[in-house]
């Protein structure tokens, strides 16, 4: 099944509750003569966003689905024969809190609701984390999921969605600048993403715009930078749930325990019993065969000294296809007092890295998620911990599993490191991703392309052939407080161990 989808885009007056369902209501009206079955409006679109407390938005406030918003949009879509997603503050009467909603109504009258689960800080002034969990709604245009703006920043919410079928990801939205989370979102689930943004300025802040619409590849299908306006595209519901379900394919739920744990209630340094943190130097290599790893791991210890650092502290390599000389590896590591980190297939035919240093073999991680006829391991996600930082190892493919560097993240990783298996930095924006979302360093090691993470969605490197040297401060706020990882809603995440 085909048909057209719409995101809105308007910039609302602050307050101006009338006038905003009017200019709505006449953009709605547009989407639908335009073809569009399936529109989709912003955040917060009928009030505006930035209010300062419970007080001031009260007036604004009403119930779903009694009040005169959904009242106004079912009358519009039964009149017009489509679906809208509508967002709004909301009144529970039976508590009289405040949730920051979206509504979903179809031409027959309202169908469901979700309450934001992620709250940004602007809404924890007035509103409570959505209750309700996060729902998929099946409907004559497939099975819709909707997410707000900051749960997009998670990958939970949109697996839990997609974990329930989930073929359309509705996306009403007030971000703040360009974002590639909602990329990841729609590529690691396979679902199209219709993301609605606001533009302008409120209060002080300047919304980005950008709404677009995203198909299963993340492919931008359309897009509008700025302005009121509509983006339209075509929603294949065949495309989606094929992607969707070579994405979730992948996955091994029996591994990822950790992921319902509030492993950041706490300070870290209290909950995680850290290795002090401080600046480390890695090296990233580029595609050598295990003979040519030690010399190498000399060569970049050279580059480094001749930078003026003292000494190397960690070198990682790509995943080689034939295992270096085990003898040779430990006498580079015991001779320059560092860390080697490698990957190869070990005897009983699983993908494994191994972390070297001047005490022996550290530890090694068996690749969860297998690729290219391995045998799948089986002994979870360790993390291990060096003077200098805690380290997390990933393979491969590992890395576009989202679940994969969340656990590291949640056991305590500073760094995680990926020796990887094909060639190129064709995903170099997803490893950006996977950092950012984290609070975590990152070291890819790919066989053609070469990128360093170090920071969160801070790149260097990627110059094919070439190794990377960079300093990671493991004891950076960002990494170490990991304030992301503080906002986990675990108790909705249940479906992730068991689907």
């Amino acid at each position: 099944m085909r048909y057209m989808a719409a995101a809105v885009q308007f910039e609302p007056r602050f307050g101006e509750k009338e006038h905003n369902i009017g200019r709505l209501v006449e953009l709605t009206t547009e989407a639908a003569q335009a073809g569009a079955r399936l529109v989709v409006l912003p955040e917060m679109a009928t009030t505006g966003y930035c209010f300062l407390n419970r007080r001031e938005i009260a007036p604004m406030v009403e119930q779903v689905p009694d009040g005169p918003t959904v009242r106004t949009f079912a009358a519009l879509a039964a009149r017009l024969g489509i679906h809208v997603v509508v967002g709004l503050p909301e009144l529970e009467p039976s508590t009289g809190a405040y949730y920051n909603t979206a509504a979903l109504i179809g031409p027959h009258g309202y169908i469901g609701e979700y309450r934001k689960t992620h709250s940004y800080i602007d809404e924890t002034r007035w509103a409570r984390d959505g209750d309700l969990g996060i729902p998929v709604f099946e409907t004559d245009l497939g099975r819709i999921a909707i997410q707000i703006c900051m749960d997009g920043d998670y990958f939970e919410p949109s697996r839990v969605a997609a974990l329930a079928g989930a073929d359309v990801i509705a996306f009403p939205t007030n971000w703040l600048g360009r974002t590639l989370s909602w990329r990841a979102r729609a590529v690691e689930n396979g679902v199209y993403l219709i993301a609605a943004d606001r533009w302008g300025q409120e209060r002080g802040s300047k919304f980005a715009g950008d709404s677009v619409i995203l198909n299963p590849r993340g492919e931008a299908l359309n897009l509008l930078s700025t302005g009121d306006g509509l983006v339209l595209a075509e929603i294949d519901l065949d495309q989606a749930r094929t992607a969707r379900a070579a994405a979730l394919a992948l996955r091994r739920p029996d591994q990822y325990q950790e992921l319902l744990l509030s492993s950041y209630l706490w300070a870290a340094d209290d909950a995680q019993t850290l290795p002090a943190g401080r600046p480390a130097v890695v090296a990233v290599g580029p595609a050598c065969d295990g003979a040519h790893m030690a010399d190498l791991a000399r060569w970049a210890d050279k580059q480094v000294r001749d930078r003026g650092w003292a000494k190397l502290d960690l070198a990682v390599f790509p995943y080689a296809a034939a295992a270096p000389d085990g003898a040779g590896l430990l006498a580079v590591a015991l001779d320059l007092d560092c860390h080697l980190v490698w990957a190869a297939r070990d005897p009983d035919g699983c993908n494994t890295a191994y972390l070297l240093g001047p005490e022996g073999l550290v530890g090694r991680y068996r690749q969860v998620h297998a690729e290219d006829g391995a045998v799948p391991g089986d002994e979870g996600f360790p993390v291990f911990d060096l003077p200098w930082g805690r380290i997390g190892l990933l393979v491969g493919q590992d890395l576009a599993v989202p679940e994969s560097a969340r656990i590291l993240a949640k056991l305590g990783a500073d760094l995680i490191l990926v020796p990887g298996m094909t060639g190129g930095d064709r995903d170099r924006w997803l490893w950006s991703v996977r950092a950012m979302e984290n609070n975590t360093a990152l070291a890819v090691a790919n066989a053609e392309g070469i990128s360093v993470t170090v920071g969160p969605g801070k790149v260097a490197g990627g110059d094919p052939g070439a190794m990377t040297v960079t300093l990671v401060d493991t004891a950076a706020p960002a990494i170490r407080t990991k304030e992301l990882l503080r906002k986990l809603q675990p108790r909705w995440y249940d479906a992730l161990v068991s689907r």
